[in-house]
């Protein structure tokens, strides 16, 4: 009995080591894709939620979302070594969102610069909002403790 209790211990140890070496490959690549990056993007605690191309304000950009930040990113088709140029970092606790329409999220940051997000669709809108807010809470809880 102490021994299966010890196998299913191991293996729960190692697929949580696979999932994070996944999720840190994962960020890597994202991070070696985009021109202008900055230092430290990737690291051991930060993953991936979710990922979308969308219309920011009135140009066509790659959306990010990590547990603890948002990566905006353009397309550069053209160009192999770096096919996303980096845009702008946003951390996760700095941003407020608020419903913007039908398909849009109007974002703020603390440069007081808004932004408007437009998704394919209102279900998809609603699913980003629900994740940023979800995300926001989970943040602010850990820097409170």
């Amino acid at each position: 009995d102490n021994l299966k209790s010890s196998v299913e211990k191991i293996k729960s140890v190692a697929n949580l080591i696979n999932e994070t070496e996944r999720q840190f490959s994962l960020v890597k690549k994202i991070q070696d894709s985009l021109q202008g990056k900055f230092r430290g993007f990737a690291g051991a605690n930060r993953t991936l939620v979710k990922e979308a191309q969308m219309q920011v304000d009135k140009e066509q950009l790659k959306f990010y979302l990590f547990n603890d930040l948002i990566i905006l990113a353009k397309p550069q088709p053209d160009n192999k070594k770096f096919p996303l140029k980096f845009v702008d970092r946003i951390d996760i606790n700095d941003i407020s969102i608020v419903e913007g329409g039908e398909k849009s999220i109007q974002m703020t940051h603390p440069d007081s610069k808004k932004m408007m997000l437009t998704l394919t669709s209102q279900k998809e809108r609603d699913e980003w909002i629900q994740l940023i807010h979800k995300l926001v809470s989970q943040s602010r809880r850990k820097s409170v403790n």
